[in-house]
């Protein structure tokens, strides 16, 4: 978390205002559902979920491209829409870039043993 922090300080200190708000959007989703298990009920379940994460960074897009356009103090536009959805999806592959190194080792897949299948019983042996 504290290289996001470092790269959303640095990104604002050098004007960089998309990079800035994407960081911080990757930050504000990771202590999100780092904090969704603590949080009661069916609402911290779906935010620890992965359609709850996927809305959840979608929407902080649209909230930064809101917030970066305020800051730079430009009309809001329809345009804004897209630029924070795109801000959204570029976020949340810094998210699963950021979940792949900090999550546990990959496992192999479990995958069940297949048996072959019985063996037919012999036929009954006539008497001689």
């Amino acid at each position: 978390m504290e290289a996001y922090a470092k790269l959303a300080m640095e990104a604002a200190q050098a004007g960089n205002w998309r990079l800035a708000i994407a960081a911080s959007l990757i930050l504000s989703v990771v202590v999100v559902r780092w904090l969704a298990p603590k949080l009661s009920g069916k609402l911290g379940a779906f935010f620890k979920s992965n359609r709850g994460g996927s809305i959840l960074v979608l929407l902080g897009g649209v909230a930064g491209a809101i917030g970066s356009a305020l800051l730079a103090k430009q009309a809001l536009t329809s345009s804004l829409l897209i630029s924070g959805v795109t801000m959204g999806v570029t976020a949340s592959g810094g998210w699963n870039v950021v979940w792949d190194l900090v999550s546990p080792a990959d496992k192999p897949p479990n995958i069940p043993a297949v048996s072959p299948p019985p063996t037919p019983p012999e036929p009954p042996k006539e008497a001689e």
